[in-house]
């Protein structure tokens, strides 16, 4: 790009996979980078506690003492700030949260382009043909997207945005912060495994304990790998907290696995590098994801991944026998028997640690800085903008509690 380019990004809240994309973009000499949070806490206490120590952005969170009460509010102050920065670029992180409509009627009424950063896929919910017209709208009002994958790519398309105005990057994480912990814990493991309580061999699941996650199913799956291994097959250890937790618990009990499946509850950003880089395998059984960027993080670790099909990040990330493996998050003898494949064989497994540290380092955020340029260059020549229809609809949305 020829001269410089103000962008802002707008989230609901900014956590660590945020900053670490915008820290990357804020790098580069041509660009000044604007994050916009909406609110200060995220729903998960060990997300909201994670604080850049610094940062070469500009940081703004428009309501930093308490939740938005509708989505006027959030038009209001997010017009106001936005009048006040004069982006030349806003990115808008999909269409159903907060900040996405609102920022596209301010882009709309203000004559600047508006970038959506996606993940959705078109099987990842339900789909209704009056919320796919509104949906088509909005994507029809961006100028590109920036999107995780093929499939995010594929529904996009589906959704009436041209193929030469999407782009591939979004879905990374900070692989440098994942990298170095998960050396460190490997160099002192018998002090880590002391400190975290982790026993002396096992696999690692990590994830909101909700229906979605599918985890009764891998307690299941996991509980025929242990008939099959024997009484030295490796433990579970579950990272995470939610409504199904009793349930698990109470599952664990039913299965004679109480001694086998550890509840370690969320973890923090600095401390769950330790708990990938000592698991044998990582699984993620989700019954839909739209990416999954635990995955990311497993890799960085070097972690083989097990990971279900319907996953985002499973068709882009998991190359079967070669990074991990995926299976269908509905058949638990596949799932037992892929743990079976990892974590008896150590040659194996070590073969895939050093691939899966080769894939994940093509997925790091000078990627989304890549596909990110790409969209801001392919916006800067979309002179079309909106039809007055769909202008006139994210003015309409935008407005409504």
């Amino acid at each position: 790009m020829s001269s410089s380019l103000a962008v802002a990004w707008i989230v609901v809240n900014a956590v660590h996979y945020h900053r670490a994309r915008w820290q990357a973009v804020a790098s580069q000499p041509d660009i000044h980078a604007d994050l916009i949070a909406i609110r200060a806490k995220d729903e998960v206490s060990v997300l909201e506690t994670e604080h850049a120590t610094s940062c070469s952005y500009r940081t703004k969170v428009l309501f930093p003492d308490e939740q938005p009460k509708s989505r006027r509010t959030v038009k209001s102050a997010l017009s106001r700030y936005l009048t006040e920065t004069n982006p030349d670029i806003v990115c808008l992180n999909g269409w159903s949260l907060y900040g996405s409509w609102e920022g596209l009627s301010w882009c709309n009424a203000n004559r600047k382009k508006a970038i959506l950063m996606c993940d959705s896929n078109e099987h990842d919910a339900p789909r209704r043909w009056l919320s796919e017209k509104i949906k088509s709208s909005f994507v029809r009002s961006c100028s590109a997207a920036l999107v995780g994958g093929q499939t995010n790519a594929s529904y996009l398309r589906k959704l009436g945005m041209a193929d030469d105005q999407i782009f591939l990057g979004y879905d990374v994480v900070d692989n440098d912060h994942f990298s170095s912990k998960s050396t460190i814990a490997r160099a002192t493991e018998p002090s880590v495994r002391k400190k975290l309580g982790l026993p002396r061999r096992y696999i690692l699941a990590c994830a909101r304990f909700t229906l979605k996650k599918n985890l009764p199913f891998l307690v299941t799956a996991y509980s025929s790998f242990v008939r099959r291994f024997g009484s030295d097959a490796p433990s579970l250890v579950m990272l995470g907290d939610g409504p199904l937790r009793s349930e698990l618990e109470s599952l664990t009990l039913s299965l004679n696995l109480k001694h086998k499946v550890h509840f370690h509850g969320f973890q923090s950003y600095e401390t769950i590098p330790s708990y990938y880089a000592l698991a044998e395998a990582f699984v993620h059984p989700s019954t839909v994801e739209q990416w999954g960027l635990v995955v990311n993080e497993a890799m960085a670790c070097g972690t083989p991944v097990l990971v279900s099909k319907p996953c985002g990040a499973a068709a882009e990330l998991v190359k079967e026998g070669v990074t991990g493996y995926t299976f269908d998050p509905q058949n638990r003898d596949e799932l037992a028997a892929r743990i079976y494949d990892l974590t008896s064989d150590p040659e194996r497994r070590a073969g895939l640690s050093r691939n899966c540290l080769d894939e994940i380092a093509l997925w790091s955020p000078a990627r989304f800085v890549s596909g990110l340029r790409q969209a801001m260059h392919r916006a800067r020549g979309d002179y079309r903008g909106p039809s007055p229809l769909n202008r006139l609809l994210a003015r309409g949305l935008s407005g409504l509690r």
